[in-house]
């Protein structure tokens, strides 16, 4: 009796237990028909995840994924080797790779042919850091780190959310508009120094929510090429309303934490070239207490790298 597609020695690499047991190739599919299928184990083995764990084998191997297995099955398992790999912190620590459509199911192959030689970082995301600076999150998902990734990987890094704690720093005077005078409200409000790096590519604009006081005044700058603030020629900055309509809740019973759904952008205000160059630098007025979105824009269609940031005035 066969099984459509069934892959001995993708079986056995699977289930390193059956290697330790002694058995062969030739007894895998017996196996699985007799014990594993109803055991339900893995059927599969992960080559590419394999190769980018191990930095002699990809040297030796290459990309063939064939010889990858046929390695852990002779010898891998004896040696204690063991996939470290784990795509999806890989992608978190790429931004640009999720920008530019690779998965979970991808991210190893991409590792293997171009990461390691770029010397990519595979760690640097910190699932922490990401909880901390944002605090909807913490509050849904407490200090699971994996769960964190795991937004990240699939939304946050679309909304554009800030994977480290924002540094607070007074704006400096060079910082704004020449007639425009610092001035401070009667009452006290809250503070905003808020800064965050972000990317336009193919995927469109990227937002940042920050909550406000009706009536006070905050120094919105979109920077790219112009000053340094990134590799965006012509940044273009909008203020406004962002809501999401749909979407699957990924949070505690009301706590309106989506992920999904349809977004729509209302704009109230917005700036091309009022910063050095073609950089954008508005004066907001917030119009009411709420949550404001803020949205970069590349102007003349290009990608590139830019620097947000908004403080009150």
């Amino acid at each position: 009796m066969g099984l459509a597609n069934f892959d001995t020695g993708s079986y056995l690499a699977g289930n390193s237990d059956l290697l330790k047991a002694g058995f062969s190739l030739s007894d895998a599919e017996q196996h699985y028909l007799a014990f594993g299928q109803k055991e339900g184990r893995p059927t599969t083995f992960d080559s590419a995840a394999y190769l980018a764990s191990n930095a002699d084998l990809r040297n030796a191997f290459k990309t063939d994924m064939s010889a990858a297995l046929r390695h852990y099955i002779t010898s891998g398992w004896k040696e204690n080797r063991s996939i470290s790999f784990n795509a999806a912190e890989y992608l978190a620590s790429n931004r640009d790779l999720l920008a530019a459509g690779f998965t979970t199911q991808t991210a190893a192959q991409h590792y293997i042919n171009f990461g390691a030689n770029e010397n990519r970082s595979l760690t640097s995301f910190e699932a922490s850091a990401y909880l901390t600076a944002n605090k909807d999150l913490s509050a849904a998902f407490k200090a699971d780190a994996n769960a964190a990734l795991q937004h990240y990987v699939t939304t946050g890094w679309r909304e554009n959310r800030a994977t480290t704690v924002k540094t607070v720093e007074t704006p400096s005077t060079e910082s704004r508009p020449p007639d425009v005078t610092p001035s401070r409200p009667p009452t006290p409000v809250e503070e905003i120094h808020f800064q965050t790096v972000g990317f336009f590519d193919q995927n469109g604009a990227s937002y940042s929510g920050i909550g406000m006081q009706a009536g006070q005044k905050y120094l919105v700058e979109a920077r790219g090429k112009s000053s340094g603030g990134g590799t965006l020629a012509d940044p273009y900055v909008e203020g406004g309303y962002l809501t999401r309509v749909g979407g699957t809740p990924i949070g505690p019973p009301g706590s309106g934490i989506t992920s999904g759904g349809t977004l729509t952008f209302t704009m109230v205000a917005s700036d091309d070239n009022g910063g050095t160059g073609l950089d954008a630098k508005m004066i907001f007025t917030a119009p009411e207490t709420a949550v404001f979105n803020f949205r970069v824009l590349s102007k003349d269609s290009t990608f590139g790298s830019y620097t947000l940031s908004v403080n009150s005035i």
